[in-house]
């Protein structure tokens, strides 16, 4: 009952939609916060969309939009609208996608990773772009051929991203030095913030100067009381933004909301994972 109410004083936290988050709306009418028009002109983000943050989504246990970072890259047309739909009848306003993984690859084919961007946006939906699944072959090119392709890429793209992840879980394929390399070189790039994300209760490589905030993955099947105190830990040891990034998979949804609401009573910058708008 404590923690409950205590997840209960965070609701609301995170802060609710700005006037673009559904309405189409802004200020600047048609243009994105670098000053370049969104492609068919018909949406503006909000201001924060420059920062990204707070996070507000689900990219594991809302049931339109599951198979994580890989889901929306590689859905149909009507499954990414229902998909889009779901995020914001939740009052959701952010998205997981991953340029490449073992079942796509869009580094290619930047104007079809475009075209993605365009309609999310156009929703209302900030999109959080990782570089990376854990999965196929791109993350274990060599550093060089990485950054070429992200010199190819990144400025096609990144008028319509809200932030970067380098991947999921880098830890288990490029070294800190690695990581540095090529996260330095997006910020060449980009004036977008980057975030980490390692492997379950991992947060050191976000140590490093390149780091503009941690998307925390905390072990799964764990309560209220053991998010807040990793959480925590976690904002302590960085002195950077924490997200709560990954939660829940396995159990219900409104499982996922009760440890989205937990990381943020404990200071979080939002969730991805679930939680209360």
């Amino acid at each position: 009952p404590v923690l409950a109410a205590l997840a209960a004083l965070a609701l609301g936290s995170c802060g609710t939609p700005g006037p673009g988050a559904a309405d189409g709306g802004g200020p600047d009418g048609n243009r994105v916060p670098d000053g370049s028009l969104v492609p068919d002109g018909s949406f503006m983000p909000d201001a924060d969309t420059a920062g990204g943050l707070p996070h507000k989504g689900d990219f594991l246990t809302n049931p339109s939009c599951s198979w994580g970072t890989t889901f929306y890259p590689t859905a149909s047309a009507s499954e990414r609208a229902t998909c889009r739909a779901a995020i914001r009848s939740r009052g959701y306003t952010h998205i997981y996608l991953s340029v490449t993984s073992d079942t796509h690859d869009f580094y290619g084919n930047a104007s079809g990773f475009v075209g993605l961007l365009e309609e999310l946006v156009n929703d209302g939906i900030r999109p959080v772009v990782w570089l990376t699944s854990d999965t196929g072959v791109w993350k274990d090119r060599p550093i060089a051929d990485i950054q070429s392709d992200l010199s190819a890429f990144i400025p096609q793209v990144d008028g319509l991203v809200a932030s970067y992840c380098l991947g999921i879980e880098i830890d288990e394929y490029w070294t800190v030095s690695e990581a540095g390399v090529i996260a330095n070189h997006l910020h060449s790039l980009s004036s977008k913030l980057v975030a980490a994300h390692q492997l379950s209760g991992q947060w050191n490589y976000c140590e490093s100067g390149w780091c503009d905030y941690m998307i925390l993955q905390y072990p799964f099947d764990q309560s209220e009381s053991f998010v807040i105190d990793m959480t925590t830990q976690a904002i302590a040891a960085l002195g950077k933004p924490v997200v709560a990034g990954e939660y829940n998979l396995n159990q219900p949804e409104s499982v996922s909301v009760r440890l989205g609401d937990a990381a943020v009573f404990a200071g979080a910058a939002g969730f991805g994972n679930g939680g209360t708008p």
